[in-house]
């Protein structure tokens, strides 16, 4: 009589098929979360061409003077694009550019015209920084007394030595905006 052969996998193969498959679920996972980085930094991008053109509008109806004053850090008009991170003000007392782009900001100089109804928000973290030294967030900068020329900022997941190379040469320089807020892409405005 012949004896009866077993059929099915050894405990070695049952572990070398479970190892392989665990193997390319991290490879999948890892190559999702770079995709995932690339797609948000991609929007910021978008959105801050977004926010140029509403700006370079601004400009066209106000004689090409960008906003410089009643938003931002010591309503200068300079700071974060946004108050607001998830609904919460993260500054009391700050307008941002969001009201000047929208048409709600009491210190625009008339026509008074809605040139971007909802400011983009950062795909991740949303408006502001609330710890003040979190990247999130687009910036917007000017030279101090620079009516026609400023620039928007933000925080990309990964950049390329392009995009970090966007930012020199513009009307507002880098400096410190990099350290203290991660700021490592740039738009320049100029009507």
């Amino acid at each position: 009589m012949r004896a009866k052969k077993e059929k099915g996998f050894t405990l070695i193969e049952l572990l070398v098929v479970i190892s392989v498959i665990g193997f390319l679920a991290t490879l999948a996972i890892i190559s999702l979360n770079d995709i995932r980085m690339k797609t948000r930094d991609a929007k910021r991008k978008a959105d801050l061409q977004q926010i140029a053109t509403a700006l370079k509008l601004y400009a066209n109806d106000h004689g090409g003077q960008l906003p410089i004053a009643g938003f931002g850090y010591l309503n200068q008009g300079n700071g974060w694009a946004t108050n607001y991170k998830n609904g919460v003000i993260c500054y009391t007392g700050y307008g941002d550019l969001e009201n000047f782009l929208n048409g709600s900001d009491a210190d625009i100089l008339a026509p008074n015209n809605v040139y971007l109804q909802k400011s983009p928000k950062d795909p991740k973290n949303g408006g502001c920084s609330d710890n003040g030294f979190n990247p999130s967030g687009y910036m917007y900068y000017h030279p101090t007394g620079v009516a026609n020329c400023s620039t928007i900022f933000a925080a990309l997941e990964k950049p390329t030595a392009q995009d970090s190379a966007s930012c020199a040469g513009k009307c507002y320089p880098l400096e410190g905006l990099d350290t203290a807020y991660g700021m490592n892409y740039c738009v320049d405005i100029r009507p």
